[in-house]
């Protein structure tokens, strides 16, 4: 062979595979020209599902094409052609903007539900009104149940005690929480259920606990309503898909309510995407993630493998408590409360928080930290990056020092937006005036980290609309565009550094507006798809 032809057939080669990578390239990646369409040229099986007349932002009027629980295609109605099938259903959105799924980034999925089933404690102002209350609850006790109230008023959470409750209402089981969920009265017989160590130190207390004590026992007793609980975990759901939400992250979950989601996920009657962040205080959680630990990789549960991506109910993550709320004078704060000037309370776990992130990492799961105070945020920020990849997430983040903020880049500040508004009458009094000029951050946040908005269901209301409005309707400096809080509303956490779009090939979760949400204040969710399951919202709440 000359020298000539050498040259010639290398030459063929080298084309060829430049082609082959070509067309791989072409196959892998949506085209440029073509970045929210992503019509691929390769065949595609037809689609289940095609949606006509979707306003898309910033292009116009298209169609998109679901496959199962994935977006598969969006571009011209004649470009689906090629999609349909014989069954191949087809709606008609009139004309309704579309954009990524509504997130709550914070919700207590158990506690919402409990909610649901529990009398409402906010208007009782005496024992008499509390056991006038639980009354026609005494017979809807499960075996080893018991029964939980929620808003306690804080004068009757210092006058009562076990042996007040047990003389109210002999031998029954009782937790009294108080509005902000971090404080309780528990009934003699309730204590009695405790484990001895720990039933010593409730005991000392007289039945009233708080904080990480409180949590200890929440988590170590059994779940309070049992099977009880499901059909109000269904009606939770449900309202919070009617408001747009296609998905949750759930704080502080047990390892009994991912059971539940997943009964009712195999019965077909999760209505929505719901992402567990188990609580670490919880026994039953930490002796079940150590044994994931100890396992392969390849022998862990499909509770955590990357097959179960596509399922409604997943676990992501672990959720752990440095410090309480302000609202209590249990947040953990580098000066004292100004209206409590001898008080500074300490972190909680801070210690252990280190070997909880190594434990997360060697598991590839998300660590949440709930930090409401400047001193529980440095613990956060003192930690070394994670060899996972997946930054830790900061709750609340409620008061941060400015010196703070450039620290924050490599985290993700989770808050509640409504908080400010809810905590404003009392706020200024216990933080001081310098100390409020660091609180409930929103825009100076924003260019420090990713932003996630929850809404911290059931402590405040879990409507997108109002999260959205408090984050936007704000005085300046912290006030947030409404693209910015939208964004905020639709982030996935564990794929933060990627802006919310509509994305070929991710999961079909949407929700679709009556405008365009990232413009007019006047935006309302009026359907939503999870998983490629659309419901249109015919309350005439959503009209």
């Amino acid at each position: 062979m000359n020298a000539h032809m050498h040259r010639f057939l290398t030459l063929t080669l080298l084309l060829g595979l430049a082609s082959s990578c070509t067309m791989v390239r072409d196959f892998l990646i949506p085209p440029a020209r073509n970045a929210y369409a992503g019509m691929n040229r390769v065949k595609q099986r037809p689609a289940d599902l095609i949606l006509g007349r979707v306003e898309v932002p910033g292009v116009g009027l298209r169609s998109l094409a679901i496959r199962g629980s994935t977006l598969v295609a969006v571009g011209m109605p004649t470009e689906m052609t090629a999609l349909m099938g014989s069954r191949t259903s087809r709606v008609d959105m009139n004309g309704l903007w579309v954009s990524p799924g509504l997130r709550d980034a914070h919700v207590h999925l158990e506690g919402a539900a409990l909610v649901q089933s529990a009398p409402a404690l906010f208007n009782a102002k005496t024992p008499q009104a509390l056991s006038e209350l639980f009354e026609s609850h005494l017979g809807l006790v499960p075996v080893r149940g018991w029964l939980w109230g929620f808003g306690l008023q804080k004068r009757l959470t210092k006058s009562l005690s076990a042996e007040s409750l047990e003389t109210m209402m002999p031998g029954v089981p009782l937790w009294l929480s108080a509005a902000d969920g971090h404080s309780a009265v528990l009934s003699a017989t309730l204590v009695d259920r405790l484990p001895p160590k720990l039933r010593k130190q409730v005991n000392a207390l007289h039945g009233r606990v708080s904080e990480q004590l409180a949590r200890r026992a929440w988590f170590t007793l059994a779940p309070p309503a049992g099977e009880r609980l499901k059909p109000y975990v269904v009606k939770v759901l449900k309202r919070w898909r009617r408001l747009g939400i296609t998905s949750v992250d759930v704080m502080g979950a047990r390892m009994e309510l991912y059971d539940t989601l997943r009964e009712l996920e195999v019965a077909g009657r999760l209505t929505l995407e719901v992402r567990l962040y188990l609580a670490w205080p919880s026994p039953k959680v930490q002796r079940w993630l150590q044994a994931q630990a100890h396992k392969p990789l390849r022998l862990r549960s499909p509770k955590l493998s990357p097959s179960s991506r596509r399922h409604k109910v997943t676990i992501v993550g672990v959720k752990t408590w440095l410090d309480g709320t302000l609202g209590s004078h249990t947040a953990a704060l580098s000066k004292a409360y100004s209206d409590r000037p001898q008080e500074l309370k300490p972190l909680v776990g801070a210690a252990r928080l280190s070997a909880i992130r190594s434990f997360t990492d060697r598991l590839s799961l998300q660590l949440a930290v709930h930090a409401i105070g400047d001193a529980a945020v440095d613990a956060v920020i003192g930690l070394k990056p994670g060899a996972a990849g997946r930054p830790i997430r900061v709750e609340h983040v409620q008061v941060a020092r400015p010196d703070q903020l450039p620290q924050l880049q490599h985290v993700l500040c989770s808050i509640q937006p409504r908080h400010r508004l809810e905590d404003s009458p009392w706020a200024r009094e216990r933080l001081g005036v310098e100390r409020m000029s660091w609180a409930y951050r929103g825009a100076s946040l924003a260019k420090t980290c990713p932003l996630l908005f929850g809404s911290d269901a059931p402590v405040s209301t879990s409507d997108p609309r109002q999260i959205i409005d408090a984050a936007v309707k704000r005085p300046s400096p912290e006030r947030l565009t409404r693209a910015q809080a939208l964004t905020a509303m639709q982030r996935d956490p564990l794929n933060a550094k990627f802006s919310p779009r509509l994305h070929i090939g991710s999961t079909a979760n949407l929700t679709f507006w009556n405008v365009d949400p990232k413009k007019n204040d006047s935006a309302k969710p009026m359907a939503s798809m999870v998983h490629g399951i659309l419901s249109i919202n015919r309350s005439k709440s959503a009209k």
